[in-house]
């Protein structure tokens, strides 16, 4: 017997054993859905950058309190940017990958794609597994659920921030 521990996580593997049938019964729903990574790959979503997601979450914010982006300081924003993952509506992964300062400093698609892999690898605790064709992402349920269906996979960015203002 050997034990291995990739990233803090427990594998045995037992070189003497042998096993035969299948993994998953014949009637196994199969539930998965198929995704784009990236918000602007919605024409729905209104955005088409990540700056664009910025500036839509400040102003949205600050509007809701009687406040103008223009009456701000932008050079004073502090943005903390997240990737957030919900499979049905619950909240399963929040991972902060990006600090940003001012306007200007937003997230590269690249730090993106790491951290949206980072998030989706911590859904195996949840028996949820993924694969990427490029920016489109698998994701399916490792279980034999009574149905076929997914209900709702949402993929967020998540910005906190402080900014001061008049």
């Amino acid at each position: 017997m050997r034990i291995v521990n990739p990233n803090n996580r427990v594998f045995i593997l037992n070189y003497n054993s042998v096993a035969n049938g299948q993994l998953f019964s014949y009637d196994c729903n199969y539930q998965y859905v198929t995704t784009n990574i990236f918000p602007w790959s919605s024409s729905s979503s209104g955005v088409s950058s990540f700056s664009d997601v910025l500036y839509n979450v400040l102003n949205s914010y600050l509007n809701s309190q009687g406040i103008l982006l223009s009456d701000c300081v932008s050079s004073s924003l502090n943005s903390f940017w997240s990737v957030d993952i919900r499979i049905n509506n619950v909240n399963l992964v929040t991972i902060p990958f990006f600090n940003g300062f001012g306007t200007t400093q937003i997230p590269n698609d690249n730090q993106w794609r790491t951290a949206v892999n980072s998030a989706l690898s911590e859904l195996l605790d949840y028996s949820y597994y993924y694969f990427f064709v490029g920016d489109v992402v698998t994701i399916y349920n490792l279980l034999c659920p009574p149905t076929q269906n997914l209900i709702s996979v949402d993929i967020n960015v998540g910005i906190n921030f402080t900014i001061e203002c008049n």
